[in-house]
């Protein structure tokens, strides 16, 4: 029985393929080679001679040494398309092929973002950091809330806020903590001791309850003692009595 091949167009029998051990193990692939194979390995055969089974077999062999069958595939689909129109010698190794295979991987990899100033991307801390300064915005009690957020961004807590988020956060935190920050005079050092505390012992991305807990109160001013003496009493008395006379004309 004859068969006639798609690729070389060659005709040979089904009983010398069967026979041949390099043809068997090369039929043995079917299963595991890229479709694209047979037609890449018709790029090695000559105008005069056809591959041999052995040939045939150690290229196959080497191109599945080459990456995974679906970027492989693609590669050699890409390589036939490029090279069977032009001509030229047979392939004799698969150096085009691997620079493919490079060029679809470069494709493939994600490119790193560059600053305006030609630096390389800023990481998510980073973002995160940029966005809270221009929350800030000149708010002494926006300044005291972002103090802790700062320091826990930098910890790298489980449940983290993602850096496009960390706005929002701060705005819950804002809302939950600007009552208990109405005197910056005072609750500034309260809040840079409350947040040392919590840092000290936090694990996971906190609440603002946690850190309102370990807040220290604030300090007690000195009432001002209003009361005077009676000797300062009667001397007021007599001073206002001399004005007295001096308005009347006593």
């Amino acid at each position: 029985m004859m068969l006639h091949c798609p690729c070389c167009h060659a005709q040979f029998s089904i009983e010398a393929i069967i026979q041949d051990e390099a043809a068997r193990e090369l039929i043995g692939f079917k299963s595991v080679i890229p479709t694209a194979l047979w037609s890449y390995l018709s790029l090695f055969r000559s105008e005069k001679r056809a591959l041999s089974w052995e040939r045939a077999l150690k290229l196959a062999k080497e191109v599945l040494e080459l990456a995974d069958t679906p970027s492989l595939d693609a590669a050699m689909s890409e390589t036939i398309e490029a090279l069977r129109g032009k001509g030229g010698a047979p392939l004799k190794n698969h150096n085009y092929l691997k620079r493919v295979l490079e060029n679809q991987g470069a494709r493939s990899e994600p490119r790193a973002v560059t600053c305006s100033s030609g630096s390389s991307a800023r990481s998510k801390a980073d973002v995160a950091l940029s966005s809270l300064s221009e929350w800030i915005g000149g708010d002494p009690i926006r300044e005291m809330v972002a103090y802790p957020l700062t320091g826990l961004l930098a910890l790298r807590l489980e449940n983290t806020p993602a850096a496009d988020t960390i706005t929002r956060t701060a705005d819950i935190w804002e809302h939950a903590l600007r009552p208990k920050l109405s005197i910056p005079a005072q609750d500034s050092t309260r809040m840079i001791a409350a947040s040392k505390r919590l840092i000290a012992v936090v694990r996971k991305w906190p609440t603002p309850a946690q850190l309102i807990e370990l807040l220290p109160p604030r300090k007690q001013l000195k009432a001002v003692d209003n009361e005077i003496s009676a000797e300062q009493r009667q001397t007021n008395k007599e001073r206002l009595q001399e004005l007295r006379r001096a308005i009347s004309g006593e």
